[in-house]
């Protein structure tokens, strides 16, 4: 068994609220990318469907109660929460309906979960905990029959927002606890050299009063790209500037999706493209190893006639030697 970490390098570039996968296109013309092989798409993130396991109801309506998310008899509201196929955090997962009786989370007591099997990148869990932040280390299990592991936890459903929030839970007596509560995303490592079969679940508690236990509602897994490939998440905009330019930044992560280092020589830029705006301090990519990512910060000012203090929707640009990405929408 061992750990697989990934190196997580703070890069002088990053920016965007909706994250999203950006394969760069392959190269057109000949020479363009030195002879290195051409840029590969990212493959579609995977849901894996969890309703064969599940064994706590902690979604309720107001028609539709019975539930128990955390031994206390309180539950998530679903007038506030999705059903079926939602992106979170740039991400897509199946969320659970909050039918009346129907369970739609599992709590992390060691179970099993089996996989596809392929090669993946990484492993996203919506995830929330009751009494108290939870974690453990879960386990990934190879065709090879080797392991690794890795950190897997969750906030407070109580004391956090997170990505999918709801404004009140609903109490065991019928009425409201307007206070919020929250779920959120949780990213599990996996060796793309390797072919993953299952992950076990750290062991938590069982949803009891006082005792702090890891709820997973959903899971997705991003398989790895054959190739060069890059990946952009949670790009956002920031009130911060950047030194020495005095630039407004925006941020954003790039992840190397592929199974090829990414290097100087493919001239990895990142940039803002915004009515009213421009990109005076882009972002630049000097090497990531396949599953390493870099934060990345890229530097904007106003066009002449735009006052300061405008909002507007724009998008972040990947740009590679020879090649371009789609674009990510900005706000």
């Amino acid at each position: 068994m061992s750990t697989y970490p990934r190196r997580r390098i703070l890069g002088a570039a990053a920016g965007v609220t909706a994250a999203a996968a950006l394969p760069l296109t392959m190269a057109t013309s000949a020479g363009a990318a030195e002879r290195r092989e051409p840029w590969a798409a990212v493959p579609d993130p995977v849901p894996v469907p969890l309703d064969a396991l599940y064994d706590n109801d902690g979604i309720d309506t107001a028609s539709a109660r019975g539930g128990d998310f955390d031994g206390s008899g309180y539950t998530f509201p679903g007038e506030e929460l999705p059903a079926g196929r939602v992106v979170v955090d740039g991400v897509p997962f199946l969320f659970p309906a909050s039918t009346a009786g129907a369970r739609n989370n599992l709590v992390a007591l060691g179970q099993r979960l089996d996989l596809p099997q392929g090669r993946y990148l990484s492993a996203f869990f919506l995830t929330a905990a009751s009494y108290g932040n939870a974690s453990g280390r879960a386990t990934v299990h190879y065709a090879d029959g080797t392991t690794t592991t890795a950190g897997l936890g969750g906030s407070d459903w109580y004391a956090a927002g997170g990505p999918l929030s709801a404004p009140y839970r609903h109490r065991p007596d019928g009425g409201r606890d307007e206070h919020g509560v929250g779920i959120g995303v949780a990213e599990v490592w996996l060796d793309p050299r390797r072919e993953a079969v299952a992950v076990t679940l750290p062991v938590t508690n069982p949803a009891e009063a006082n005792k702090a236990s890891l709820h997973v509602f959903a899971l997705t897994l991003q398989p790895v790209a054959a190739g060069r490939a890059l990946a952009l998440r949670a790009p956002h905009s920031t009130p911060s500037l950047l030194d020495p330019s005095g630039a407004q930044s925006a941020e954003a992560t790039v992840v190397n999706a592929g199974t090829v280092a990414v290097l100087a020589a493919d001239g990895v830029s990142v940039a803002v493209d915004v009515p009213g705006a421009r990109t005076v301090q882009p972002a630049r990519v000097r090497r990531l190893d396949p599953g390493e990512q870099a934060r990345v910060r890229i530097g904007i000012r106003n066009r002449p006639g735009t006052p300061p203090g405008t909002r507007r929707d724009g998008t972040v640009t990947v740009t590679g030697r020879g090649a371009r990405g789609p674009r990510a929408r900005r706000r």
